[in-house]
């Protein structure tokens, strides 16, 4: 069982403090107030919680091997109405003929996914006015409190109960491996690997006409479904060879073949009325399509690897990959590696460390990687027609616009070449033991999107190739053995991460002229908050430079602080080019939104019957733009066409208006967690169980951060720009494991 419960605060304001800012900020408003006390993300948040069941059975003898299982999930999410449920099974078996010369291994599961997806409503009951009632009994709208404002923040209950919102999937993966070892070469073995990913499934979107946002069209109804497919064939041979007793090599020759398909076919529409089997069916606007999209992946691959006495370590290998995201000129990419480990234990100078040392190898490596991971057919033009209020005017008649897609039609493979350098070690019979590495990874023609300038193309930003990236840094890990003992047992692992990130060129040049804007935020059309330019991190904040008070807070945009008789911009951020104007050029670089370590630490205990571990992570460095902040805490946001909430963060600055680019919404999210906390018991042998045990676990229990949002680790995952307002959860589980 597992319960999952909302532990972030929103810096919305309490009912009496958004009376309090209505009275100080826009007393005009006061009489139009509310009377009730609405909590709006309590009222559309739940204590979540799930149960899962698994049952597997294995067995077999030395030849033959199989292994069953299956599986049942059903949770409910944070938000009221979402849930999932998952069915699932899975069965392999393995087995080796002809004297073991064939080995043959077939994997197969399937799993029947159902969900309820709840709308994303968290914005709407941090901005909603908590003065107004959830229901509204005169209300048109399904008796739920709405502003008559059609351009107003809807209710987000209504939202919640009068959308419906259903999915269905079921995946089937397939696997079948076969090896087989060559009579009448030794060391000689084919093999091939065989998988089909089948995906099908359905999904459904009804809109209550009820539901305010679509009230005037009669509600809405989406009906999609999907197929995807997924095809592998690899076939690879394997020589190996010991020359002698000091010298084996290992020869590896192959070919890949991979398609994805990908088949989507959707209708909707407005207008809907129960028919007389009392469902809704859409009646207006009703339009549907299809596509049909296929890629294949295609490569060529060698590999050798040499060893000497078991202490001079060789392996090379290129793999010639084709992929059809690129057009026909730029399809292949050759990626060559190669890597060397010496064992120096096993040299003869080395016998007076072997007292000290368990183990001590150095290691480096070297390789080109390639990266393809883009949408399909970027490289070519796609044309599509225009909508209807976009027609062109030929005399009497309005004609539809055909459309072209913006594309780079020189689109290539992005290649990363890395150098790796390490030592893996071991000291006393492996009580501590862990290993070093320095690596450098250079990236050329970094794939990325970007704006096109002016008349250069169809589209505003295109995804292309915009120059090279470095990424330098250093690793260590250390696993240690505290105690060990008969009845009890500590492990430690630690480990820490450095990485420095710059780009190197733009536009083939090394010159910093070349900036991209980049990291769209929200708050306003058009806006970014970070850049690319040669010499500074890709997720580099480029901001205004907020003037501070005595109070060390940024200066509010309601005073004249320069005397010029006007209240604009001057007044609060440095005019950095001193041309009595706030403009782009007077945008600063500043902080990186990429860590400058990462740090981990687990401890394990056993102590007789019982076992304790726990999990620490770190982030120290790293800088978060504050957009939930910086778009909604400013005080013209409470009378925006309606009464609206605000962030708390407008008290504090008493900003009339918002501020997107000041620094000051740039925070220090360093954070300690607490990430994960278990404590089991092992029951042991017990009537018909083999072995039994019982555990607790906690996930995501503590964060310790000074950022003011609701989780500093979350906006790293979209570039270091928070505008992210869905609950964070803290998990906690109970379970039992069951053998027999």
């Amino acid at each position: 069982a597992n319960v999952i419960v909302f532990n972030g605060t929103p810096n919305q304001l309490s009912p009496q403090n958004f009376r309090n800012a209505i009275s100080n900020k826009a007393p005009q408003e006061i009489e139009f107030l509310g009377d009730a006390n609405t909590d709006w993300v309590s009222e559309i948040t739940q204590l979540a919680s799930s149960t899962e069941h698994n049952l597997s059975l294995s067995g077999g003898n030395k030849k033959s091997k199989y292994f069953l299982s299956a599986g049942y999930l059903k949770s409910n999410g944070v938000l009221k109405k979402s849930a999932h449920e998952k069915k699932s099974v899975a069965a392999n078996l393995s087995t080796k003929l002809f004297n073991d010369a064939l080995s043959v291994s077939v994997k197969s599961r399937t799993g029947i996914t159902d969900d309820v997806f709840a709308p994303n409503v968290i914005g709407a009951a941090m901005a909603f006015d908590p003065t107004r009632p959830v229901l509204d009994a005169d209300s048109e709208f399904g008796g739920y409190y709405q502003w008559n404002d059609p351009l107003a923040t809807g209710n987000p209950v209504s939202a919640l109960d009068l959308n419906n919102n259903t999915g269905h999937l079921v995946r089937t993966l397939n696997n079948l491996t076969l090896s087989y070892d060559l009579p009448f070469i030794e060391g000689l073995s084919i093999t091939s690997n065989t998988s089909y990913d089948y995906i099908t499934g359905s999904k459904r979107e009804f809109t209550s006409p009820l539901e305010k946002s679509n009230f005037e069209r009669g509600g809405r109804l989406f009906n999609e479904d999907i197929r995807n497919y997924t095809t592998l064939i690899e076939t690879y041979g394997t020589y190996k060879c010991d020359i002698n007793q000091r010298t084996k090599i290992e020869f590896t020759a192959g070919h890949s073949w991979q398609e994805f398909d990908q088949e989507n076919r959707w209708e909707f529409g407005n207008g809907l009325e129960l028919d007389d089997n009392n469902e809704y069916q859409y009646t207006i606007d009703i339009a549907q399509d299809s596509f049909l999209v296929t890629n294949r992946l295609i490569s060529f691959f060698g590999r050798a690897n040499l060893s000497l006495n078991d202490k001079y370590l060789f392996t090379g290998s290129v793999r010639r990959d084709g992929s059809s995201r690129f057009g026909d000129s730029n399809k292949w990419g050759v990626f060559p590696a190669a890597a060397f480990a010496w064992r120096v234990l096993e040299e003869d100078f080395a016998t007076g460390l072997a007292n000290t040392f368990t183990d001590l190898k150095f290691r480096v490596s070297w390789g080109v990687t390639g990266n393809e991971d883009i949408t399909d057919f970027l490289f070519k033009t796609f044309y599509s027609y225009g909508t209807d209020d976009a027609r062109y005017q030929f005399g009497e008649d309005f004609v539809r616009t055909l459309r072209g897609t913006g594309v780079d039609p020189d689109i290539k493979w992005e290649e990363t070449t890395s150098l790796n350098i390490g030592v893996d070690f071991g000291f006393w019979n492996n009580r501590i033991s862990g290993a070093v590495d320095l690596y450098r990874k250079y990236t050329d023609d970094l794939l990325f999107t970007v704006a096109t300038p002016a008349f250069t193309n169809l589209k505003d930003r295109v995804l292309t190739n915009i120059g090279e990236m470095e990424n330098r840094g250093v690793e260590l890990t250390l696993n240690t053995v505290v105690v060990d003992s008969k009845k009890l047992d500590w492990n430690l692992g630690f480990n820490v991460a450095a990485n420095r990130n710059e780009i190197k060129k733009l536009d083939n040049s090394i010159l910093q002229a070349a900036v991209y804007e980049t990291g769209g935020i929200s708050g306003d059309i058009g806006q970014t908050i970070q850049l690319l330019q040669v010499g500074e991190s890709i997720e580099t904040f480029r901001t205004y430079r907020h003037m501070l008070g005595a109070d060390g807070l940024p200066l509010p945009d309601t005073e004249d602080f320069n005397g010029d008789g006007f209240i604009d911009d001057t007044d609060i951020y440095e005019d950095i080019n001193d041309d009595g104007l706030i403009n782009e050029n007077d945008l600063v670089v500043g902080e990186s939104a990429a860590p400058k370590l990462i740090l981990g630490l687990s401890s394990n205990v056993r102590y007789g019957n019982w076992d304790l571990s726990a999990v620490l992570r770190s982030h120290l460095g790293n800088h978060v733009y504050n957009n939930v902040a910086s778009g909604s805490g400013y005080f013209d946001r409470l009378t925006d066409r309606v009464t609206n909430n605000v962030d708390e963060s407008a008290f504090l600055l008493n900003f009339k208006e918002r501020q997107l680019k000041s620094d000051y919404y740039i925070e220090s999210a360093s954070f300690l967690k607490l990430d994960n906390v278990s404590l089991g018991y092992n029951v042991g042998a017990k009537s018909v169980f083999s072995r039994l045990r019982i555990y607790a676990t906690a996930n995501n229990l503590l964060t310790i951060t000074n950022y003011s949002g609701l989780d500093p680790e979350l906006p790293q995952f979209s570039g270091g720009i928070d505008n992210n307002l869905y609950p964070i959860s803290t998990n906690f589980l109970i379970g039992l494991n069951a053998e027999f």
